[in-house]
């Protein structure tokens, strides 16, 4: 498995090749897809959606916590008797590293 500076490199790239009001968040299957064919991390498998990874959960948010990312929270409506939740932090790469 990648170490953490690995994978926060990895989520930095991924950011900055999107456009400029990118963000990701844990329910983006084509993110998480990404982070966890990267990374090497465990995860488990979900049957639509994107897959279920604890640590990329914790990377995003001790990113945040270090500055690297900013986060907000989104709310998800409609979704929730299909086993979504009502919210999720949505990250940005923080201004001064775009």
């Amino acid at each position: 498995m990648k170490n953490f500076d690995q994978r926060r490199r990895f989520i930095i790239e991924y950011l900055r090749g999107q456009d400029k009001a990118a963000h990701v968040d844990i329910l983006n299957a084509a993110f998480s897809d990404a982070y966890i064919d990267f990374s090497g991390a465990k995860a488990h498998l979900m049957p639509y959606g994107a897959h279920k990874c604890k640590l990329l959960a914790t990377d995003l948010s001790r990113m945040q916590m270090e500055g690297t990312l900013t986060r907000q929270r989104t709310g998800i409506n409609g979704l929730r008797g299909q086993g979504f939740p009502t919210w999720v932090y949505t990250y940005h790469l923080a201004e001064h590293l775009r």
